[in-house]
Parts: C-alpha cells; structure tokens; sequence
C-alpha cells in the first residue's frame, strides 16, 4: 500500500533517532590536560586558525563550539548509537525488551494506557480484588495478595515510564500493552463465505505441502496470492497489505540470521549479505522456483506478458540468481533498466510471509521455519562468500573516478534514472522503480562495461 510505504518511510532512522535522547545523555564530561593549566586551556594560535578565512572572500569561518572541551557528533552517528542500543535490548532482554525500550524513546510501537496510581512516597492503596472464579480460587493466596507483577518495585511497573501528573492534576503513569493480531480479513457479505473460500483455494493444498504449513484462517493464503487486478475476489483484500508486513519479518528474520552466523560476519558483509539476500530480484526468483505464480489470482494481460516471458528466462537458466539476466540493455545508450523481475512476484513471497505471521498468531518463528528451508541454498552459499553490491564493487574498482549523479524522475512519474560517469570510460545509466534500484542498476551497467572493456595484460 502507498500509504503504509509513504508511513514506513517517514520513521527514518537519522532524523528521528537523533531526537530520542535526552539532553544529559548527549553530554560528554569536561575534558582536561594535563599539560594546561586549568585558568587557561587554550592552545597557542586555536583562536586565530578557527577565524582564518576559509574561502576567498576572506570571511572567517564560525565554529559554535569550543576545540578543547566539545565535540561535534552528527546526527547519524547519534542514530547509530541509538540503533545499536535497541540492537543491545533485542539480543539481552528479547523483542519485548526491545519495543518497551524503544517506548521509553518515546517510539510509538506498543499500545498503552495511563493508569492512575497514588503520589510518589506515599504508602500505595491496594484495589479492590476482583471477583473469583473457580480457577482464582485455587491460585495461591500470595499471589491473590500481590497486584503488581513479579519483579516490580515499589509503586513502579514493569515495561512503563515514571509517574507523572496529568492535565487534572492525578498522577498516572503509562503502562505498555501487547501487540494483537487484526481480525481475519475475510468479508461476510455473501451467502456462504466460507464455502466459497474453499472453492477459490480449492487445489491450493501443494503450496500449503511446500510451505510445510497448514493455515488455519485460509482467507489469509487467498489474500496473500491475490492481485488487485483480480475483482472476483469478493471475499479478501488485495495482498498489498500483506506485502508490507511481510517485507519488513523478512528483513528482520534474514538479518537475524546472519548476525547469529557462526562467521560473524563484518558489519560491511553484513550489510551485503543483507542487500544481496533481501530483494525482489532473489524473492522473485525463489518464488518461481519454488510455483508460487502457480497460485498467483490477477486478471492483468500486461501483467501476465511479463511474468510468463520471467517464468521462460527463469526455466532457461535454470532457476539461478543472478541479477545480469534482468537488464534490458541498450548498448547504443549505455543504460540498462531493471524491469524484467516483476515485482509482483516478489510482493508474493513477502505476502506470503505476512499470512503465515498472522495467521499463527504472530510467530516469527513459523515464518522463518519455511523460509530458512526455501531459502536454505541461497542463505548457505551467499554466507560463505559474501556478494558485493555492485555500488560498492563500482566505488571500489574506480574510487576516484567514479560519481554518482542526481536521480531523474521519468515522464511516467513511476521510474527513476541515475547515471554514474566513469572518467575515460563513459556515462552509465540505470532505470529502476526507486533510487537504490536505480544506482544498483547504473553501477552493474558500468561493471559490464568495464570487464567487458578492461584492457589486456
């Protein structure tokens, strides 16, 4: 869904992780010299070299900090830290540790509620019991006595912040909630929805065999494979929804992965494993391999043009992955455009994921069980030799010749153009549906260039 793209998008990392910490934390000690003494921690000529004109109008150049005693962070390095504090959380103290740590930031990912509790320092009034129930009566008398969660402290509660006053003047304080999973998305407006769910997923029981996985809500599996250009669907939604939840578990289960690899790996091949292993390019590709397009319900010819001549380049050569089948290369021009994977079958594969994740209530664990096993060739091969990303293998081969232009919005308004100049070799340029497809795009057309090109020994 555009919305939930456009949502996602606007949480970035660099400019609202920046934000989280409070003052104090950002704040370093004094530092001190020993070579100094404390009346006078100058260097001899700082002054003079910080208001030295710096460019040939002969304006000085104004630093807002002190040399000596204050650094200058970025906001990145500041994010990072951020991200490397929840990372921390995840792996101490578990998923639940990590989202109430990241409420604590003030990053809204938990439901809550405020609770009224007594003023600090005052002796807490315990609330009414509730009413028993046969099964409370058997309960131990020493936990009917304790309202507050085991482990708590004095009027403090687990997995919520300090209490503070309210707008009326009552001390609340907030208390974090679970995550639910939303109701089935199944609709009930027609005469026997049920019966005919099974109609349309009649068949349907060899993928469920490949996944190794039973769905008990099947109007989930049919939302997954449903295209919105299918509208005899009058049952589910379209997979888009889907789609979007299942992008980011993989991401997160593939990326758990690796960084549990008994190689551990280096934060740069961390990050090519991860590009190389988490795009429409591989899911695509997986799925194919593995007849989710089988199951694939849309009523698009264009559509249907496009993943049948896919489908023929994949039988072709063999079900590999490799991104060099899937440019449309006009060598007259020097561009390549990354539009023979459709993106459509790589939405199947994350929608796919986003069903089995809801329907077994939320459970990384029964989407990772099917999809280590689909992926377990690609996850093997590529953690033994780490694939670069061709932007990366472009900067690297060419750092000091290489540049990356401005991207260009297309007349359609749906692609982007980017071109990378190499000096004394030519300008290269890519098509793709963003940026990073795009830049991908442009670097892997100099990269064959290049080889293609390189001069003899």
């Amino acid at each position: 869904m555009p919305s939930l793209h456009r949502a996602a998008s606007r949480v970035s990392a660099t400019e609202n992780y920046c934000h989280v910490l409070l003052a104090p934390c950002t704040t370093g000690p004094a530092v001190t010299y020993p070579y100094y003494s404390a009346t006078n921690l100058s260097v001899p000529g700082i002054e003079e070299q910080a208001r030295r004109p710096d460019n040939a109008s002969g304006e000085g150049c104004f630093i807002p900090y002190n040399l000596i005693t204050q650094h200058s962070i970025p906001d990145k390095s500041i994010a990072d830290c951020v991200e490397a504090l929840i990372g921390a959380y995840l792996l101490s103290c578990g998923a639940r540790g990590a989202l109430l740590f990241m409420s604590w930031l003030g990053l809204r990912v938990l439901p809550h509620h405020l609770m009224p509790v007594d003023p600090p320092g005052e002796e807490p009034v315990k609330p009414p019991k509730p009413a028993r129930s046969p099964r409370s009566d058997a309960s131990s008398s020493d936990e009917e006595e304790d309202p507050q969660p085991r482990g708590a402290g004095k009027n403090r509660i687990i997995g919520s912040l300090q209490p503070y006053r309210d707008e009326n003047g009552q001390w609340v304080q907030v208390v974090f909630g679970e995550l639910k999973a939303p109701p089935s998305p199944l609709l009930r407006y027609i005469e026997d929805p049920e019966g005919e769910l099974e109609r349309m997923l009649s068949g349907y029981d060899a993928l469920e065999a490949t996944l190794q996985y039973r769905f008990r809500d099947r109007s989930l599996l049919l939302q997954a494979l449903t295209h919105a250009s299918h509208h005899q669907n009058r049952l589910t939604d379209c997979y888009q929804r889907l789609e979007f939840l299942g992008d980011a578990i993989l991401d997160y289960l593939i990326t758990r992965h690796l960084y549990a690899d008994s190689r551990r790996h280096s934060p740069g091949a961390l990050t090519d494993l991860r590009s190389a292993l988490v795009n429409n390019t591989i899911f695509a590709t997986l799925a194919v391999r593995h007849s989710f397009h089988k199951y694939f319900r849309h009523m698009s010819p264009g559509l249907n043009e496009v993943l049948t001549k896919y489908v023929k380049i994949q039988e072709e050569n063999g079900h590999s992955i490799s991104e060099e089948h899937y440019l449309i290369q006009e060598d007259e021009m020097e561009q390549a455009e990354d539009v023979e994977v459709p993106k459509a079958l790589g939405d199947l594969f994350e929608s796919v994921a986003g069903a089995i994740f809801l329907d077994s209530g939320m459970s990384l664990g029964a989407v990772w069980a099917p999809y280590e096993r689909l992926m377990g060739a690609e996850l093997a091969a590529f953690s033994a030799a780490a694939p670069k990303s061709p932007v990366r293998e472009l900067l690297e081969a060419e750092p000091d010749t290489a540049k990356f232009g401005k991207p260009e919005r297309l007349a359609d308004g749906r692609r982007v153009r980017v071109s990378v100049e190499v000096f004394g070799r030519g300008t290269f340029k890519g098509i793709g549906r963003n940026y990073r497809i795009a830049k991908g795009t442009a670097a892997r057309c100099a990269l064959r260039h290049l080889k293609k090109h390189r001069p003899h020994d």
